[in-house]
């Protein structure tokens, strides 16, 4: 083919203020689309694409110059030559070409190029990242926007639209409850969108490729402004424009709309050049996560789960209440929904007393007028009562949402969704089936699938894991901080004062204590000293046991340098201390300036815990709360969050550690008392925000929990920020 290729003439105006919206839009809601590489060869994606476009009301423009009729259209040898200014041009050209072509698109002033050509940065090659590297630049240059390269394109069920090359399945859409569906994976997006087989409605289906352009935040975006999309389920695998995607998440957000995500390759090795604790177990998917989740994000580990999670999410309106209903016709399914309830923290409280007495008058002595709520088999011979006791659940206060157990797949099932449709009607409560019989697709599932009213799942643990993230996305977005208070912008002058007066670098633990202090941090009684002699003196005075540690700019972790002793019983062991610790330092780190010796009083053993904050280039501030002591990387149980946090975002946080419930009391110690650790947690949190960027890492560690909690040790690293 011969390429008709002129200078990018950029558009009116500064490309940066371009809507870009709009020309997305054009891309992939377009009116007119053309096909450069269109072809009459069957098997090529030319050809593919042009057959895909068999049934879309817009107009379509084969581009290949060899032919003047493809397929019983006119064929065009340019874009050029075309009759009107395409919405979006399919690029089906060898990756030669691509470039070229792109440059022709834009100065044609098309709305968008989708690129199926690959072997571009996937490969590895300097010069092919090159090639896409121009791409970029062009987009950036012109306001084109493209999708690619490496695409395998989108199905736009909503506009009748398929841009693709790839067989995507039937789905309707218009149902009131569809999702839209973003992969930069082609083939898991095609894989995913399967579901619509067996009854999940899909409003739209948009790969990116290799997103030199378009990505997924961009998508988002499109997709919070369907008004047919009602959630947004995302596979997404690097975390390159978190902070643009947490910024469509909270667009979407705005609009009533969930968006979901799977997070791929989350082993990501954390910061290298990270000083403290925080920055080493804060790494790459901790920060995102957090940055995610602050913008009302629901995050699942498991791609399985994905699309079932983002359907219920388009069915439902805010909870009402945090306790679940949980009905059926099975004591064994009802104990087994007990056990999940518990593992993803879903409480499950009983009755009220007029709710009982619906229950009793409906239920056979031998079943259970409780929650969970064992209506009996007699519910085949009596589906009245199965009626009566749901519709008297939902209207339980208590309760935020039902969930029953679809234990086989029967005709006998059909008749139980229109009563649990009507539940949901008169009583504004969700309804979710857990599809638990083995035969997936037997009768009734795709009716059940298809309800506006009910979500269903492939098992009571998705269920209930998805109830979970229902809950925190709404805690989270209806949460206030009082960051801005009249008091704390006071206090972020005089930290951020303090804090800029510091040499960049690690600071020592008195300094860091000492800007601690403003922020009610309890630390135990210290002095520090620079003789043998007068740690005998101090210690004596501060009274025994006492701990002796280093105060050295130079040691960041105090332990590995024999920089801490504890447990000192007499004066003379604290003299011997001191000397033993200055002697280590000094053979493990020759070139530490020593500052002299702290003496602490010991603190008696607890759960030892870790709080840190740290401040990310492009994360911004975050706070991170996990177990600690010297086995902090060996337990790696941490949870962050976007600071600055309030206390009670503080204890969710806490509660949200997979060893949780060692806080509670374990092997004879007191349980932690949680809210005075969600307030060092919450304190530090402001320290890092206050500062504005001036404090790189702030690690409390270990943190002393018991039904006091007081922090050991911190340490302090000034940024180089000026």
């Amino acid at each position: 083919m011969t390429l008709d290729v002129r200078p990018i003439t950029p558009v009116p105006g500064d490309p940066k203020a371009c809507d870009r919206a709009a020309r997305l839009r054009r891309l992939l809601a377009p009116q007119s689309v053309a096909i450069v590489g269109a072809s009459p060869r069957p098997g090529s994606f030319g050809h593919r694409a042009l057959e895909n476009l068999g049934g879309f009301a817009g107009r379509v423009y084969p581009v290949n110059e060899k032919y003047t009729e493809i397929g019983g259209r006119a064929s065009y040898p340019s874009i050029a030559a075309l009759p009107e200014v395409p919405d979006c041009v399919i690029l089906a050209v060898g990756r030669d070409q691509v470039v070229p072509y792109v440059r022709a698109c834009a100065e044609a002033g098309a709305g968008g190029a989708l690129i199926f050509s690959s072997g571009f940065a996937e490969t590895g090659n300097a010069e092919h990242r090159a090639l896409q590297d121009e791409l970029s630049d062009i987009a950036a240059q012109s306001g084109l926007v493209i999708l690619g390269p490496n695409c395998l394109g989108i199905a736009n069920y909503a506009a009748g639209t398929m841009l693709t090359f790839m067989d995507f399945p039937s789905a309707s859409s218009g149902s009131g409850h569809d999702i839209g569906l973003v992969s930069q994976s082609g083939a898991m997006g095609v894989a995913l969108s399967q579901a619509a087989e067996k009854g999940v409605a899909f409003s739209q289906v948009l790969t990116f490729g290799n997103g030199c352009d378009v990505g997924a935040a961009d998508m988002v975006r499109f997709l919070a402004d369907d008004p047919l999309c009602r959630a947004i389920a995302c596979v997404v695998e690097d975390s390159r424009d978190a902070r643009a995607f947490a910024d469509a998440a909270r667009h979407a957000a705005s609009r009533g709309k969930a968006v979901v995500v799977c997070k791929l390759a989350v082993s990501a090795s954390g910061s290298s050049a990270a000083q403290s604790h925080t920055g080493a177990l804060s790494g790459e998917y901790n920060d995102y996560a957090a940055l995610l989740r602050d913008a009302g994000v629901v995050l699942i580990s498991d791609l399985e789960a994905l699309i079932e999670t983002t359907a219920f999410f388009a069915k439902v309106e805010a909870p009402t209440a945090p306790g679940v209903a949980v009905i059926g016709a099975s004591g064994g399914a009802g104990i087994y929904a007990a056990d999940k309830a518990d593992q993803y923290r879903v409480a499950l409280p009983q009755p009220a007393e007029a709710t009982r007495t619906v229950l009793l008058a409906n239920i056979p002595e031998f079943g259970s007028a409780r929650n969970p709520c064992d209506v009996t088999a007699q519910v085949l011979a009596n589906p009245g009562s199965l009626a009566y006791c749901a519709e008297a659940l939902g209207a339980d206060p208590a309760y935020g949402a039902l969930v029953t157990s679809a234990m086989f797949a029967a005709e006998s099932m059909i008749p139980r969704l229109a009563i649990f449709e009507e539940t949901v009607r008169k009583t504004g409560k969700p309804f979710c089936v857990a599809w638990q019989s083995g035969w997936r697709e037997g009768p009734g599932a795709r009716l059940y699938e298809e309800s506006r009213e009910v979500a269903v799942f492939s098992s009571m643990a998705n269920c209930f894991q998805a109830i979970r993230a229902w809950q925190d996305r709404h805690a989270t977005l209806t949460r206030r901080d009082d960051a801005s208070s009249v008091e704390n912008l006071a206090r972020c002058r005089t930290t951020q004062a303090t804090v800029a007066a510091m040499t960049p670098g690690a600071q020592t633990e008195i300094v860091s204590r000492d800007l601690l202090a403003a922020y009610a941090i309890p630390f135990p009684r210290e002095v520090t000293v620079t003789s043998a002699e007068a740690a005998a003196i101090e210690a004596t005075e501060i009274g025994f046991p006492v701990a002796l540690k280093i105060v050295s700019r130079d040691v960041a972790h105090k332990s590995d340098a024999g920089g801490v002793r504890l447990g000192i019983a007499s004066a003379e062991e604290a003299a011997r201390a001191y000397r033993s610790i200055c002697e280590s330092v000094a053979s493990h780190m020759p070139e530490a300036r020593i500052d002299g010796v702290s003496i602490q009083q010991m603190v008696p053993p607890g759960v030892e815990m870790l709080v840190g904050a740290r401040w990310d280039p492009v994360m911004g501030p975050l706070v991170t709360v996990g177990f600690g002591g010297v086995l902090v990387e060996v337990l790696n149980d941490v949870v962050s969050g976007v600071a600055p946090v309030t206390q009670d975002r503080a204890e969710a946080m806490i509660r949200a550690l997979r060893s949780q419930a060692l806080l509670d009391g374990f092997r004879g110690m007191a349980a932690v008392n949680v809210p005075a650790l969600a307030r060092i947690v919450s304190a530090a949190s402001h320290c890092v925000y206050d500062a504005d960027g001036l404090v790189a890492e702030l690690d409390i560690n270990p943190v002393i929990c018991g039904a006091y909690v007081v922090a050991a040790d911190a340490l302090l690293v000034r940024s180089d920020r000026t």
